[in-house]
């Protein structure tokens, strides 16, 4: 009778192992994410009057003619002036280090994730699919416990003041972890797809 429960048990677990992700992970994830949220920020910066200031190479008018759609949203496109982008990339800087040290981390990775997509919007000719996989594993971001480890969240004083606890098991299973896992196992499946054939 309790050979039918033991195999569902040993399938549950399996199940959860396979698609869970360990909160210590997602720390090291959210740091790592942070990092080059404002590695990112400082390289564009180099040429932030040439790729998104009207006096550069892309103006917002040319943006609007080829690439806009009623979908897209972008505070990047509101003004054409290279101190209004610079300010946007000290937000952005500064939201994306509260995100890296865990501080604030939900609001700070939904603004990092917003800001991020308003800068993409503004120029699309400098992007990449790097920059793509970027802000889709930060959407996936906003709906897990990225705060649950390494963080001023999750810091003894910050729980005390909020009435907060960390979750004690570290192992984490939702429908944004199966999204995760899905989406890092899509990008090496088909480019492992793109590069068979003869011409390879």
């Amino acid at each position: 009778m309790n050979r039918p429960n033991r195999m569902n048990s040993w399938i549950a677990k399996a199940w959860k192992e396979v698609l869970g992700v360990d909160l210590r992970s997602l720390a090291v994830m959210r740091i790592g994410l942070g990092f080059m949220l404002i590695w990112d920020l400082m390289v564009r910066s180099k040429d932030l009057t040439t790729f998104y200031a009207d006096e550069g190479a892309v103006p917002r008018e040319a943006v609007l003619d080829f690439w806009h759609r009623p979908t897209y949203i972008s505070v990047h496109m509101m003004s054409g002036s290279w101190m209004w982008e610079a300010l946007l990339f000290i937000i952005a800087g500064f939201f994306a280090f509260m995100f890296m040290i865990g501080c604030r981390t939900r609001l700070s990775g939904f603004v990092s994730w917003f800001l991020l997509i308003s800068l993409h919007v503004r120029n699309p000719l400098v992007l990449n699919g790097g920059d793509i996989v970027l802000r889709l594993i930060l959407f996936w971001c906003l709906f897990l416990p990225m705060a649950a480890r390494y963080s001023v969240d999750s810091s003894p004083a910050r729980r005390a003041l909020t009435e907060w606890t960390a979750p004690v098991q570290s192992l984490f299973i939702s429908v944004a972890t199966f999204g995760l896992l899905l989406q890092a196992s899509c990008i090496y499946f088909i480019s492992a797809m793109l590069k068979t054939g003869s011409n390879w």
